[in-house]
C-alpha cells in the first residue's frame, strides 16, 4: 500500500466497528450512556472531539465484560462501573478535555488499557494516528473479552495465532494454508473469495466459487458477492469492502477485525448452517399451521420485553429516589419553621435591622449581625429546599410523567396484546415492576408533593406578609439622611455591611415570590411542553401477527414432540422445516438464542438437568430480568458440538409468564 494508505483503510474499517458497538449499545439500552448522543459517526478527527462516543462505546466494553463470568477481569473480582461523562452536552473546549481525560484514566487504571502515547489534546485536536492506534486497543481489549474461554489473557499476538490456526484447519481439506493476514489475502496474488468460500462451506453454507478463473474483475466479482453474502446473512457488520483486498499487500489490521467477527460467529456463537434445499427435502412438515408468525412474535415481544423491564427498574429506581427527595424536604419544612420560629424570628430582625440603621451604635450593630447570623442558617435551607423543588417540578416530573411512564406503558401494552392472541399472560421476572406497581408508585409521588406543595405554600404565605417591612425600612433609612454618612464616619463601615444584609433580605423575599409562583401554578410549562413532545408517540406498538391460542397449541405440540436436549444442527432443521421460504435464516438464529441452553459436558456428569444451570425463573429479585443469563452460558460454550437446548424449559418460560 502507498505510505499512509493505511491509514484510509484503518479508518474506514475502525469507524465501522465502533458504529456496530454504537448500535448495539443503542439497541440494548443496557448501559447508563446508551441513550446519549448520537449512534454512530463519520469522521474519527472531528466526532470524538466531545468524549462522550468514546465513553459510551466503553460503557458497551464494560458491559460485554459484566456479562461475561470468564472473564479474566470478572474472575479477579475487579470491581468495574460504568463511566458517566462528567459533562453530557459540552460545549467549550475545557470540558470536552475533561471528559477525553477522564475516559483516558478509566482505560488505563480500570481496564488496564494502555494509553501512555496519547493524551486529550491529540484526540481533540484530531491526531488521527493516535487516534487510530487508541480505537485499535479498544478493539483488542474486546477481542479478548470474546476469546477469554479460549485464552486467559488474549493479546494481538494470541488473537492472529488462534484466527490462522482456524482458517488453516478448514482449508487443509483441500491442501490449502495462509500465513498472514496481509499479502495472502490480496486478490492480485491469492483467491480470498475462495478462502471465504471454503470457511462458508465447512459451516454448512453452499457458497461455490469458479475454481479456475483468472479474470481479475471477475475474482472481484465473486469476493464482492461473499462478503455481500456474509454481511446480510450472517448479519455480520459491514466493516470491509472489496477494494481493502484489491492491493498488494491488505492492511493487516482490517483484515483481523472482519475475521474476528466471522469467527465470533460461527466459533463462539456457534451457529451452524445447512443447505436449506436439502434441510427441506429431508424433513416432511408434519403439522398444520406454519410458525412463521410464532418466530417473529417471539422475538420482538422479548425485545420489548427486556424494554420493557429494563426502563420499568429504572423508573422504579427514579421515583423511589424523588419519593425520598421529596420526603427529605418536606422534613426540612417543617424544622425550618417549627413553632412559627422562622417567621417570628423574621419579625425580629427586621426590627433590628431598623434599629442598627437608625440608632448605629457598635452594640446594636453587634446585636443585629449575630442574629441574622442565626436565622440564616434557617433561609438558606428554605432557598435550597426551593431550588430542589424547582428542578424537580420543571426538569425531572416533565420526563418521569410524560415520557418515562408513557414509555413503559406503551412497551406492557404491546407485550401483553401480543401474548394475549395466543391466550398467555405476562409476568415481569420482579414483581414490583408491574405496570400496576409503576401507577401507585406515580400516585404515591404524586400525593408527597401535594402534601409538600401544601406545606411549603402555607410557609411561604405567612413569610411574605413581612415583606412589607422592608419598603418602609428603606423609607427610614432616606429620612435618617444615611446616604450623607462622610467618610469620617465611625460606623460607616458597619452601616454598609448592614445594608448588604438589607439586600440579602430583598433578594431572599424575590426568591420566596418565584417559589410561591411555582407553587400555584396550575400546570408548569415544561410540563405543557412534555405533553406536546410526547403526543403521538407509541413505542411498542402492537403488530398485526396472525396468530390465535390453536396455532400455539400445536406449536407447543410440534416443539415437545423433539427430543428435551436437542443439538443446534436438529433445532435448525426442525425449525426450518416448519416455517414458511420467507423466513430468513437470521430470524431463526434469534430465536433460538431464546431457547436455554446447557453443555453437553454438564449433562453427562449431573444426575439430573436440574442440578446444573437452572433458567427457570423465580419471582424474586436475584432473578436477572435483562434476558442477560443466555447470553452469559453461550459465552461459555465454545462451538455447537458443546450445545443443547432444553425445550420442555423453554415451552413452561414461555407458559407461565412468557419467562424467555
Amino acid at each position: 500500500m502507498k505510505e499512509d494508505a493505511w491509514v484510509d483503510s484503518q479508518q474506514r474499517t475502525l469507524v465501522r466497528w465502533l458504529n456496530s458497538k454504537l448500535m448495539e449499545d443503542s439497541e440494548s439500552e443496557a448501559t447508563p450512556t446508551s441513550s446519549l448522543g448520537r449512534s454512530s459517526i463519520t469522521n474519527l478527527r472531528t466526532d470524538l472531539q466531545d468524549g462522550i462516543i468514546l465513553i459510551k462505546l466503553i460503557n458497551w466494553l464494560v458491559y460485554e465484560i459484566t456479562s461475561n463470568e470468564n472473564h479474566p477481569l470478572t474472575k479477579r473480582n475487579t470491581k468495574l462501573y460504568y463511566l458517566t461523562p462528567i459533562y453530557k452536552k459540552p460545549t467549550f473546549k475545557l470540558q470536552k478535555l475533561e471528559n477525553l481525560n477522564d475516559f483516558l484514566k478509566f482505560i488505563n487504571l480500570i481496564l488496564n488499557v494502555n494509553v501512555c502515547n496519547i493524551s486529550a489534546d491529540n484526540i481533540y485536536e484530531g491526531d488521527l494516528k493516535l487516534t487510530l492506534g487508541l480505537l485499535w486497543s479498544l478493539f483488542v481489549f474486546s477481542t479478548a473479552n470474546s476469546f477469554t474461554f479460549k485464552n486467559a489473557n488474549t493479546s494481538f499476538v494470541e488473537i492472529k495465532s488462534i484466527l490462522l490456526g482456524w482458517v488453516n484447519d478448514i482449508l487443509a481439506k483441500r491442501n490449502s494454508r495462509v500465513s498472514n493476514f496481509n499479502k495472502d489475502w490480496s486478490i492480485d496474488i491469492n483467491r480470498p473469495d475462495r478462502i471465504l468460500a471454503d470457511i462458508l462451506h465447512y459451516y454448512g453454507i453452499r457458497f461455490e466459487t469458479q475454481k479456475s478463473e483468472n479474470d481479475e474483475n471477475h475474482n472481484l466479482k465473486k469476493l464482492t458477492s461473499v462478503l455481500s453474502y456474509i454481511e446480510n446473512k450472517l448479519m455480520i457488520p459491514h466493516l470491509i469492502d472489496t477494494d481493502d483486498f484489491a492491493v498488494l499487500v491488505p492492511d493487516e489490521k482490517c483484515i483481523v477485525i472482519f475475521l474476528v467477527e466471522l469467527y465470533k460467529v460461527f466459533e463462539i456463537e456457534g451457529h451452524f448452517f445447512e443447505d436449506e434445499e436439502a434441510a427441506r427435502s429431508e424433513t416432511e412438515t408434519e403439522i398444520q399451521y406454519v410458525f412463521d408468525d410464532i418466530l417473529s412474535m417471539s422475538i420482538e415481544t422479548s425485545r420489548e420485553k427486556n424494554k420493557y423491564e429494563t426502563r420499568a427498574l429504572r423508573f422504579l429506581n427514579k421515583t423511589n429516589s424523588l419519593l425520598g427527595q421529596l420526603n427529605e424536604g418536606y422534613e426540612s419544612l417543617q424544622d425550618i419553621n417549627a413553632g412559627n420560629s422562622l417567621e417570628t424570628d423574621l419579625t425580629k430582625c427586621l426590627e433590628m435591622l431598623k434599629t442598627a440603621l437608625t440608632e448605629p451604635t457598635i452594640e446594636n450593630l453587634n446585636h443585629f449581625m449575630g442574629f441574622f447570623s442565626h436565622i440564616n442558617i434557617k433561609m438558606t435551607s428554605l432557598v435550597k429546599v426551593s431550588q430542589t423543588f424547582e428542578n424537580y417540578k420543571q426538569n425531572i416530573k416533565p420526563d418521569l410523567v410524560y415520557k418515562d411512564f408513557t414509555s413503559i406503558s406503551n412497551l406492557v401494552k404491546s407485550v401483553r396484546a401480543n401474548l394475549q392472541k395466543i391466550d398467555l399472560l405476562y409476568y415481569p421476572s420482579i414483581k414490583s415492576l408491574n405496570i400496576e406497581a409503576m401507577s401507585d408508585k406515580l400516585n404515591e409521588l404524586m400525593e408527597l408533593e401535594s402534601k409538600f406543595s401544601a406545606s411549603a405554600n402555607t410557609l411561604v404565605e405567612a413569610l411574605k406578609k413581612e415583606a412589607s417591612q422592608l419598603h418602609t425600612h428603606l423609607k427610614i433609612i432616606e429620612d435618617n439622611n444615611l446616604r450623607e454618612v462622610d467618610e469620617k464616619s465611625p460606623h460607616k463601615d458597619w452601616l454598609l455591611r448592614c445594608l448588604d444584609y438589607f439586600d440579602y433580605l430583598v433578594n431572599f423575599y424575590a426568591r420566596l415570590d418565584h417559589f410561591s409562583t411555582l407553587l400555584n401554578a396550575p400546570i408548569p410549562t415544561a410540563e405543557l411542553k412534555k405533553v406536546m413532545e410526547t403526543n403521538g408517540e407509541y413505542e411498542g406498538a402492537c403488530k398485526d401477527y396472525k396468530l390465535s391460542p390453536e396455532i400455539f397449541i400445536s406449536f407447543k405440540e410440534a416443539f415437545v414432540r423433539q427430543d428435551n436436549f436437542i443439538n443446534h444442527f436438529e433445532l435448525v432443521r426442525f425449525l426450518k422445516s416448519n416455517v414458511s421460504a420467507d423466513v430468513d435464516p437470521s430470524t431463526i438464529e434469534m430465536f433460538i438464542k431464546l431457547i436455554p441452553t446447557k453443555s453437553v459436558q454438564t449433562l453427562i456428569s449431573s444426575a439430573s438437568f436440574s442440578s446444573g444451570y437452572s433458567f427457570s425463573f423465580s419471582e424474586s429479585e436475584d432473578d436477572y430480568i435483562f434476558d442477560e443469563l443466555q447470553k452469559k452460558v453461550d459465552s461459555q460454550l465454545s462451538g455447537t458440538i458443546d450445545r443443547v437446548y432444553d425445550i420442555h424449559d423453554f415451552i413452561e418460560q414461555f407458559e407461565t409468564g412468557f419467562k424467555i
